[in-house]
């Protein structure tokens, strides 16, 4: 894989993808975001089939989120080198994978997962049994207790987790490794 420096300015960005011809438009964490919008829509005008990299700072996630909306196929710490950009580039073309730093993976799991409570031994019990996809009903049952009493367990739960429904929880408890 060959890297080129380019444009900072769109009109001769459009130029050089016209030429040049690229598989990848690499862009750096120092570019600003009116520049980033500019150069991806214009690369992309000009190649459609034009694929966009970025590299970021570890703490911006917003950044990065931001961008992997926008259709950013890898994105990468900005202190990543030259070696492993270009793996990163070849295995996302590859194998049509999209491609996020783990930097930035572990920021995302740290804001999504709050602290927890400590959950008691009946409601691990229950949340284990919801992470298999039992229904309340089923949970009752494997446990000798009124649904109620599972209702009851799966709401302390659920608020001890910060989740809003089952789904949320089981991600959670599985987030937090308690699944």
């Amino acid at each position: 894989m060959v890297f080129r420096p380019g444009p900072t300015e769109a009109r001769r960005l459009k130029q050089l993808v016209a030429t040049a011809h690229p598989e990848w438009l690499l862009i750096g964490a120092s570019v600003d975001e009116p520049t980033v919008r500019a150069l991806a829509m214009s690369g992309q005008a000009m190649r459609p089939q034009l694929q966009l990299a970025m590299l970021g700072h570890a703490g911006d996630l917003r950044r990065c989120a931001r961008w992997m909306r926008r259709g950013c196929r890898v994105y990468l710490d900005c202190t990543a080198g030259v070696d492993r950009v270009a793996a990163a580039l070849d295995a996302a073309m590859a194998m049509r994978l999209v491609i996020i730093d783990r930097v930035f993976q572990d920021e995302a799991r740290a804001r999504l997962v709050q602290p927890v409570g400590n959950l008691t031994r009946r409601e691990e019990e229950v949340l284990q049994l919801v992470c298999q996809g039992l229904r309340n009903a089923d949970v009752a049952q494997e446990l000798h207790v009124a649904e109620s009493t599972v209702e009851f367990h799966v709401s302390h739960v659920l608020s001890k987790l910060g989740a809003r429904n089952r789904v949320e929880a089981v991600d959670r408890a599985v987030a937090l490794g308690l699944a």
